[in-house]
């Protein structure tokens, strides 16, 4: 898989470290806060000017320069479902949006976890889904709040 700055993740997307490309003193701390190889981050939000960027790690969240964070290179783990060509296998990680569209996607029975395959994608169209059994037709713009982990 190929690896991009953290700064190019979308918000809610997930990646994993490959490299740090910072040395001394800004390395060392970034380190003690667990930005490691290998570490699983998740970008949350960048602030409306583009600088601080919010990550989440090891189960807590830091604000950093978005200098900082274009040195640091990942591998992204999960991607948005509207992505996904037909007959791809995935589950669900997480939400793009708010508590209003992940109280709808619940009710849509799509919850972290579960499984989803693509039967079909017309984007930006809808696309065409299973789950547990069930098809559903989500819009491209709902699709893309959906991020996955390709099975």
């Amino acid at each position: 898989m190929t690896t991009i700055r953290l700064s190019e993740l979308e918000n809610g997307q997930k990646a994993r470290i490959v490299k740090i490309n910072l040395e001394g003193d800004i390395r060392r701390r970034l380190s003690d806060m667990g930005l490691v190889n290998d570490a699983e981050v998740q970008l949350l939000r960048v602030a409306p000017l583009g600088d601080p960027v919010e990550i989440r790690v090891k189960g807590y969240e830091l604000s950093l320069r978005k200098e900082v964070v274009s040195e640091i290179e990942v591998e992204p783990v999960n991607t948005r479902l509207v992505k996904l060509a037909a007959g791809k296998t995935a589950r669900i990680s997480s939400f793009g949006g708010g508590t209003e569209l992940i109280r709808r996607l619940s009710d849509l029975g799509l919850n972290p976890g579960v499984e989803v395959t693509i039967v079909e994608n017309h984007y930006p169209g809808a696309m065409l889904i299973t789950l547990g059994g069930s098809r559903l037709v989500l819009s491209s713009e709902l699709a893309e709040q959906v991020l996955v982990r390709e099975i």
